[in-house]
C-alpha cells in the first residue's frame, strides 16, 4: 500500500486508526426485541447491542421489570444500525398499535 502524505506534506497520515474507528461504528447494531416468559402470560419489549448478553441478563434477574416471569425466551428481533432507530421501534411496539401488531403475528 502506498503511504499517504497529508496535504502540507510533513509525514504520513493516520489512515489505519481512522479506517479501524469507522469499521468498529459501521458494525455496531442495535436490536429491537421481545421476550416472552416461559408461561406465555407476559411480554417484554426493549432494545439492546447484543441480543445473547441481554436474554442472558434478564433471566439472571438483573432487570428489575422481568425478575418475577423468569424464564424468558427471545420469540422476535429486527436490527438496525442506529440505537435512534432500535427505541423508536421499541416505542412502536410498546403502543397500542405495536401490541396489536406484535398480537396479529402472534409474537
Amino acid at each position: 500500500m502506498a503511504e499517504l502524505v497529508d496535504a502540507h506534506g510533513s509525514g504520513p497520515c493516520v489512515l489505519k486508526d481512522v479506517l479501524v474507528r469507522l469499521q468498529s461504528r459501521a458494525q455496531t447494531m442495535y436490536f429491537t426485541y421481545v421476550l416472552r416468559s416461559a408461561d406465555g402470560k407476559h411480554r417484554y419489549v426493549g432494545h439492546c447491542k447484543n441480543l445473547r448478553s441481554q436474554l442472558n441478563q434478564h433471566n439472571a434477574r438483573n432487570v428489575k421489570a422481568t425478575r418475577e416471569h423468569r424464564p424468558w425466551e427471545m420469540v422476535y428481533s429486527e436490527k438496525f444500525n442506529s440505537e435512534k432507530e432500535a427505541v423508536f421501534r421499541e416505542r412502536f411496539f410498546k403502543s397500542t398499535a405495536g401490541q396489536k401488531w406484535l398480537g396479529e403475528r402472534k409474537i
